[in-house]
């Protein structure tokens, strides 16, 4: 069963967090983000401090509808699948609204039940949401 965390963010400038290879800008966590190509099909390949790794793949960009999408392609985390997205809409003079979606199952190895799979996934949202509204408060 399919989980979905939606996290939704009113900035005045949001725009560089449609970035696919800005990503550690926000997540404290990773210790490097190595990128392969650019544009839709690039890799991107998170090294997290604890020892993980998380490869993505960019699935589609707009710059001028301001959205992005990736999905996982590998993982060391007990993730089965995830889908992602990143849309940041105009609300007026200098104000934006980020909203990221992120849609994702557990793998077979995940030990807790589905609403510790969503809350683990909302945490890392809220995190990497809270430090983007840091960033342009």
């Amino acid at each position: 069963t399919a989980t979905t965390v939606i996290y939704t963010l009113s900035l005045h400038d949001a725009l560089p967090i449609c970035n696919f290879a800005g990503f550690p800008a926000f997540i404290p966590a990773l210790d490097a983000c190595e990128m392969t190509g650019s544009g839709v099909r690039s890799i991107r390949k998170k090294l997290f401090k604890d020892g993980n790794v998380v490869v993505e793949q960019l699935n589609s960009r707009d710059d001028d509808a301001r959205y992005m999408t990736w999905s996982l392609i590998y993982t060391t985390l007990p993730i089965g699948n995830l889908w992602a997205s990143m849309t940041v809409a105009e609300q007026g003079d200098d104000q934006c609204r980020a909203t990221w979606t992120i849609v994702g199952e557990p793998s077979s190895d995940w030990p807790d039940s589905l609403p510790a799979f969503q809350a683990f996934l909302q945490a890392f949202a809220d995190d990497a949401m809270n430090n983007v509204r840091t960033m342009f408060a």
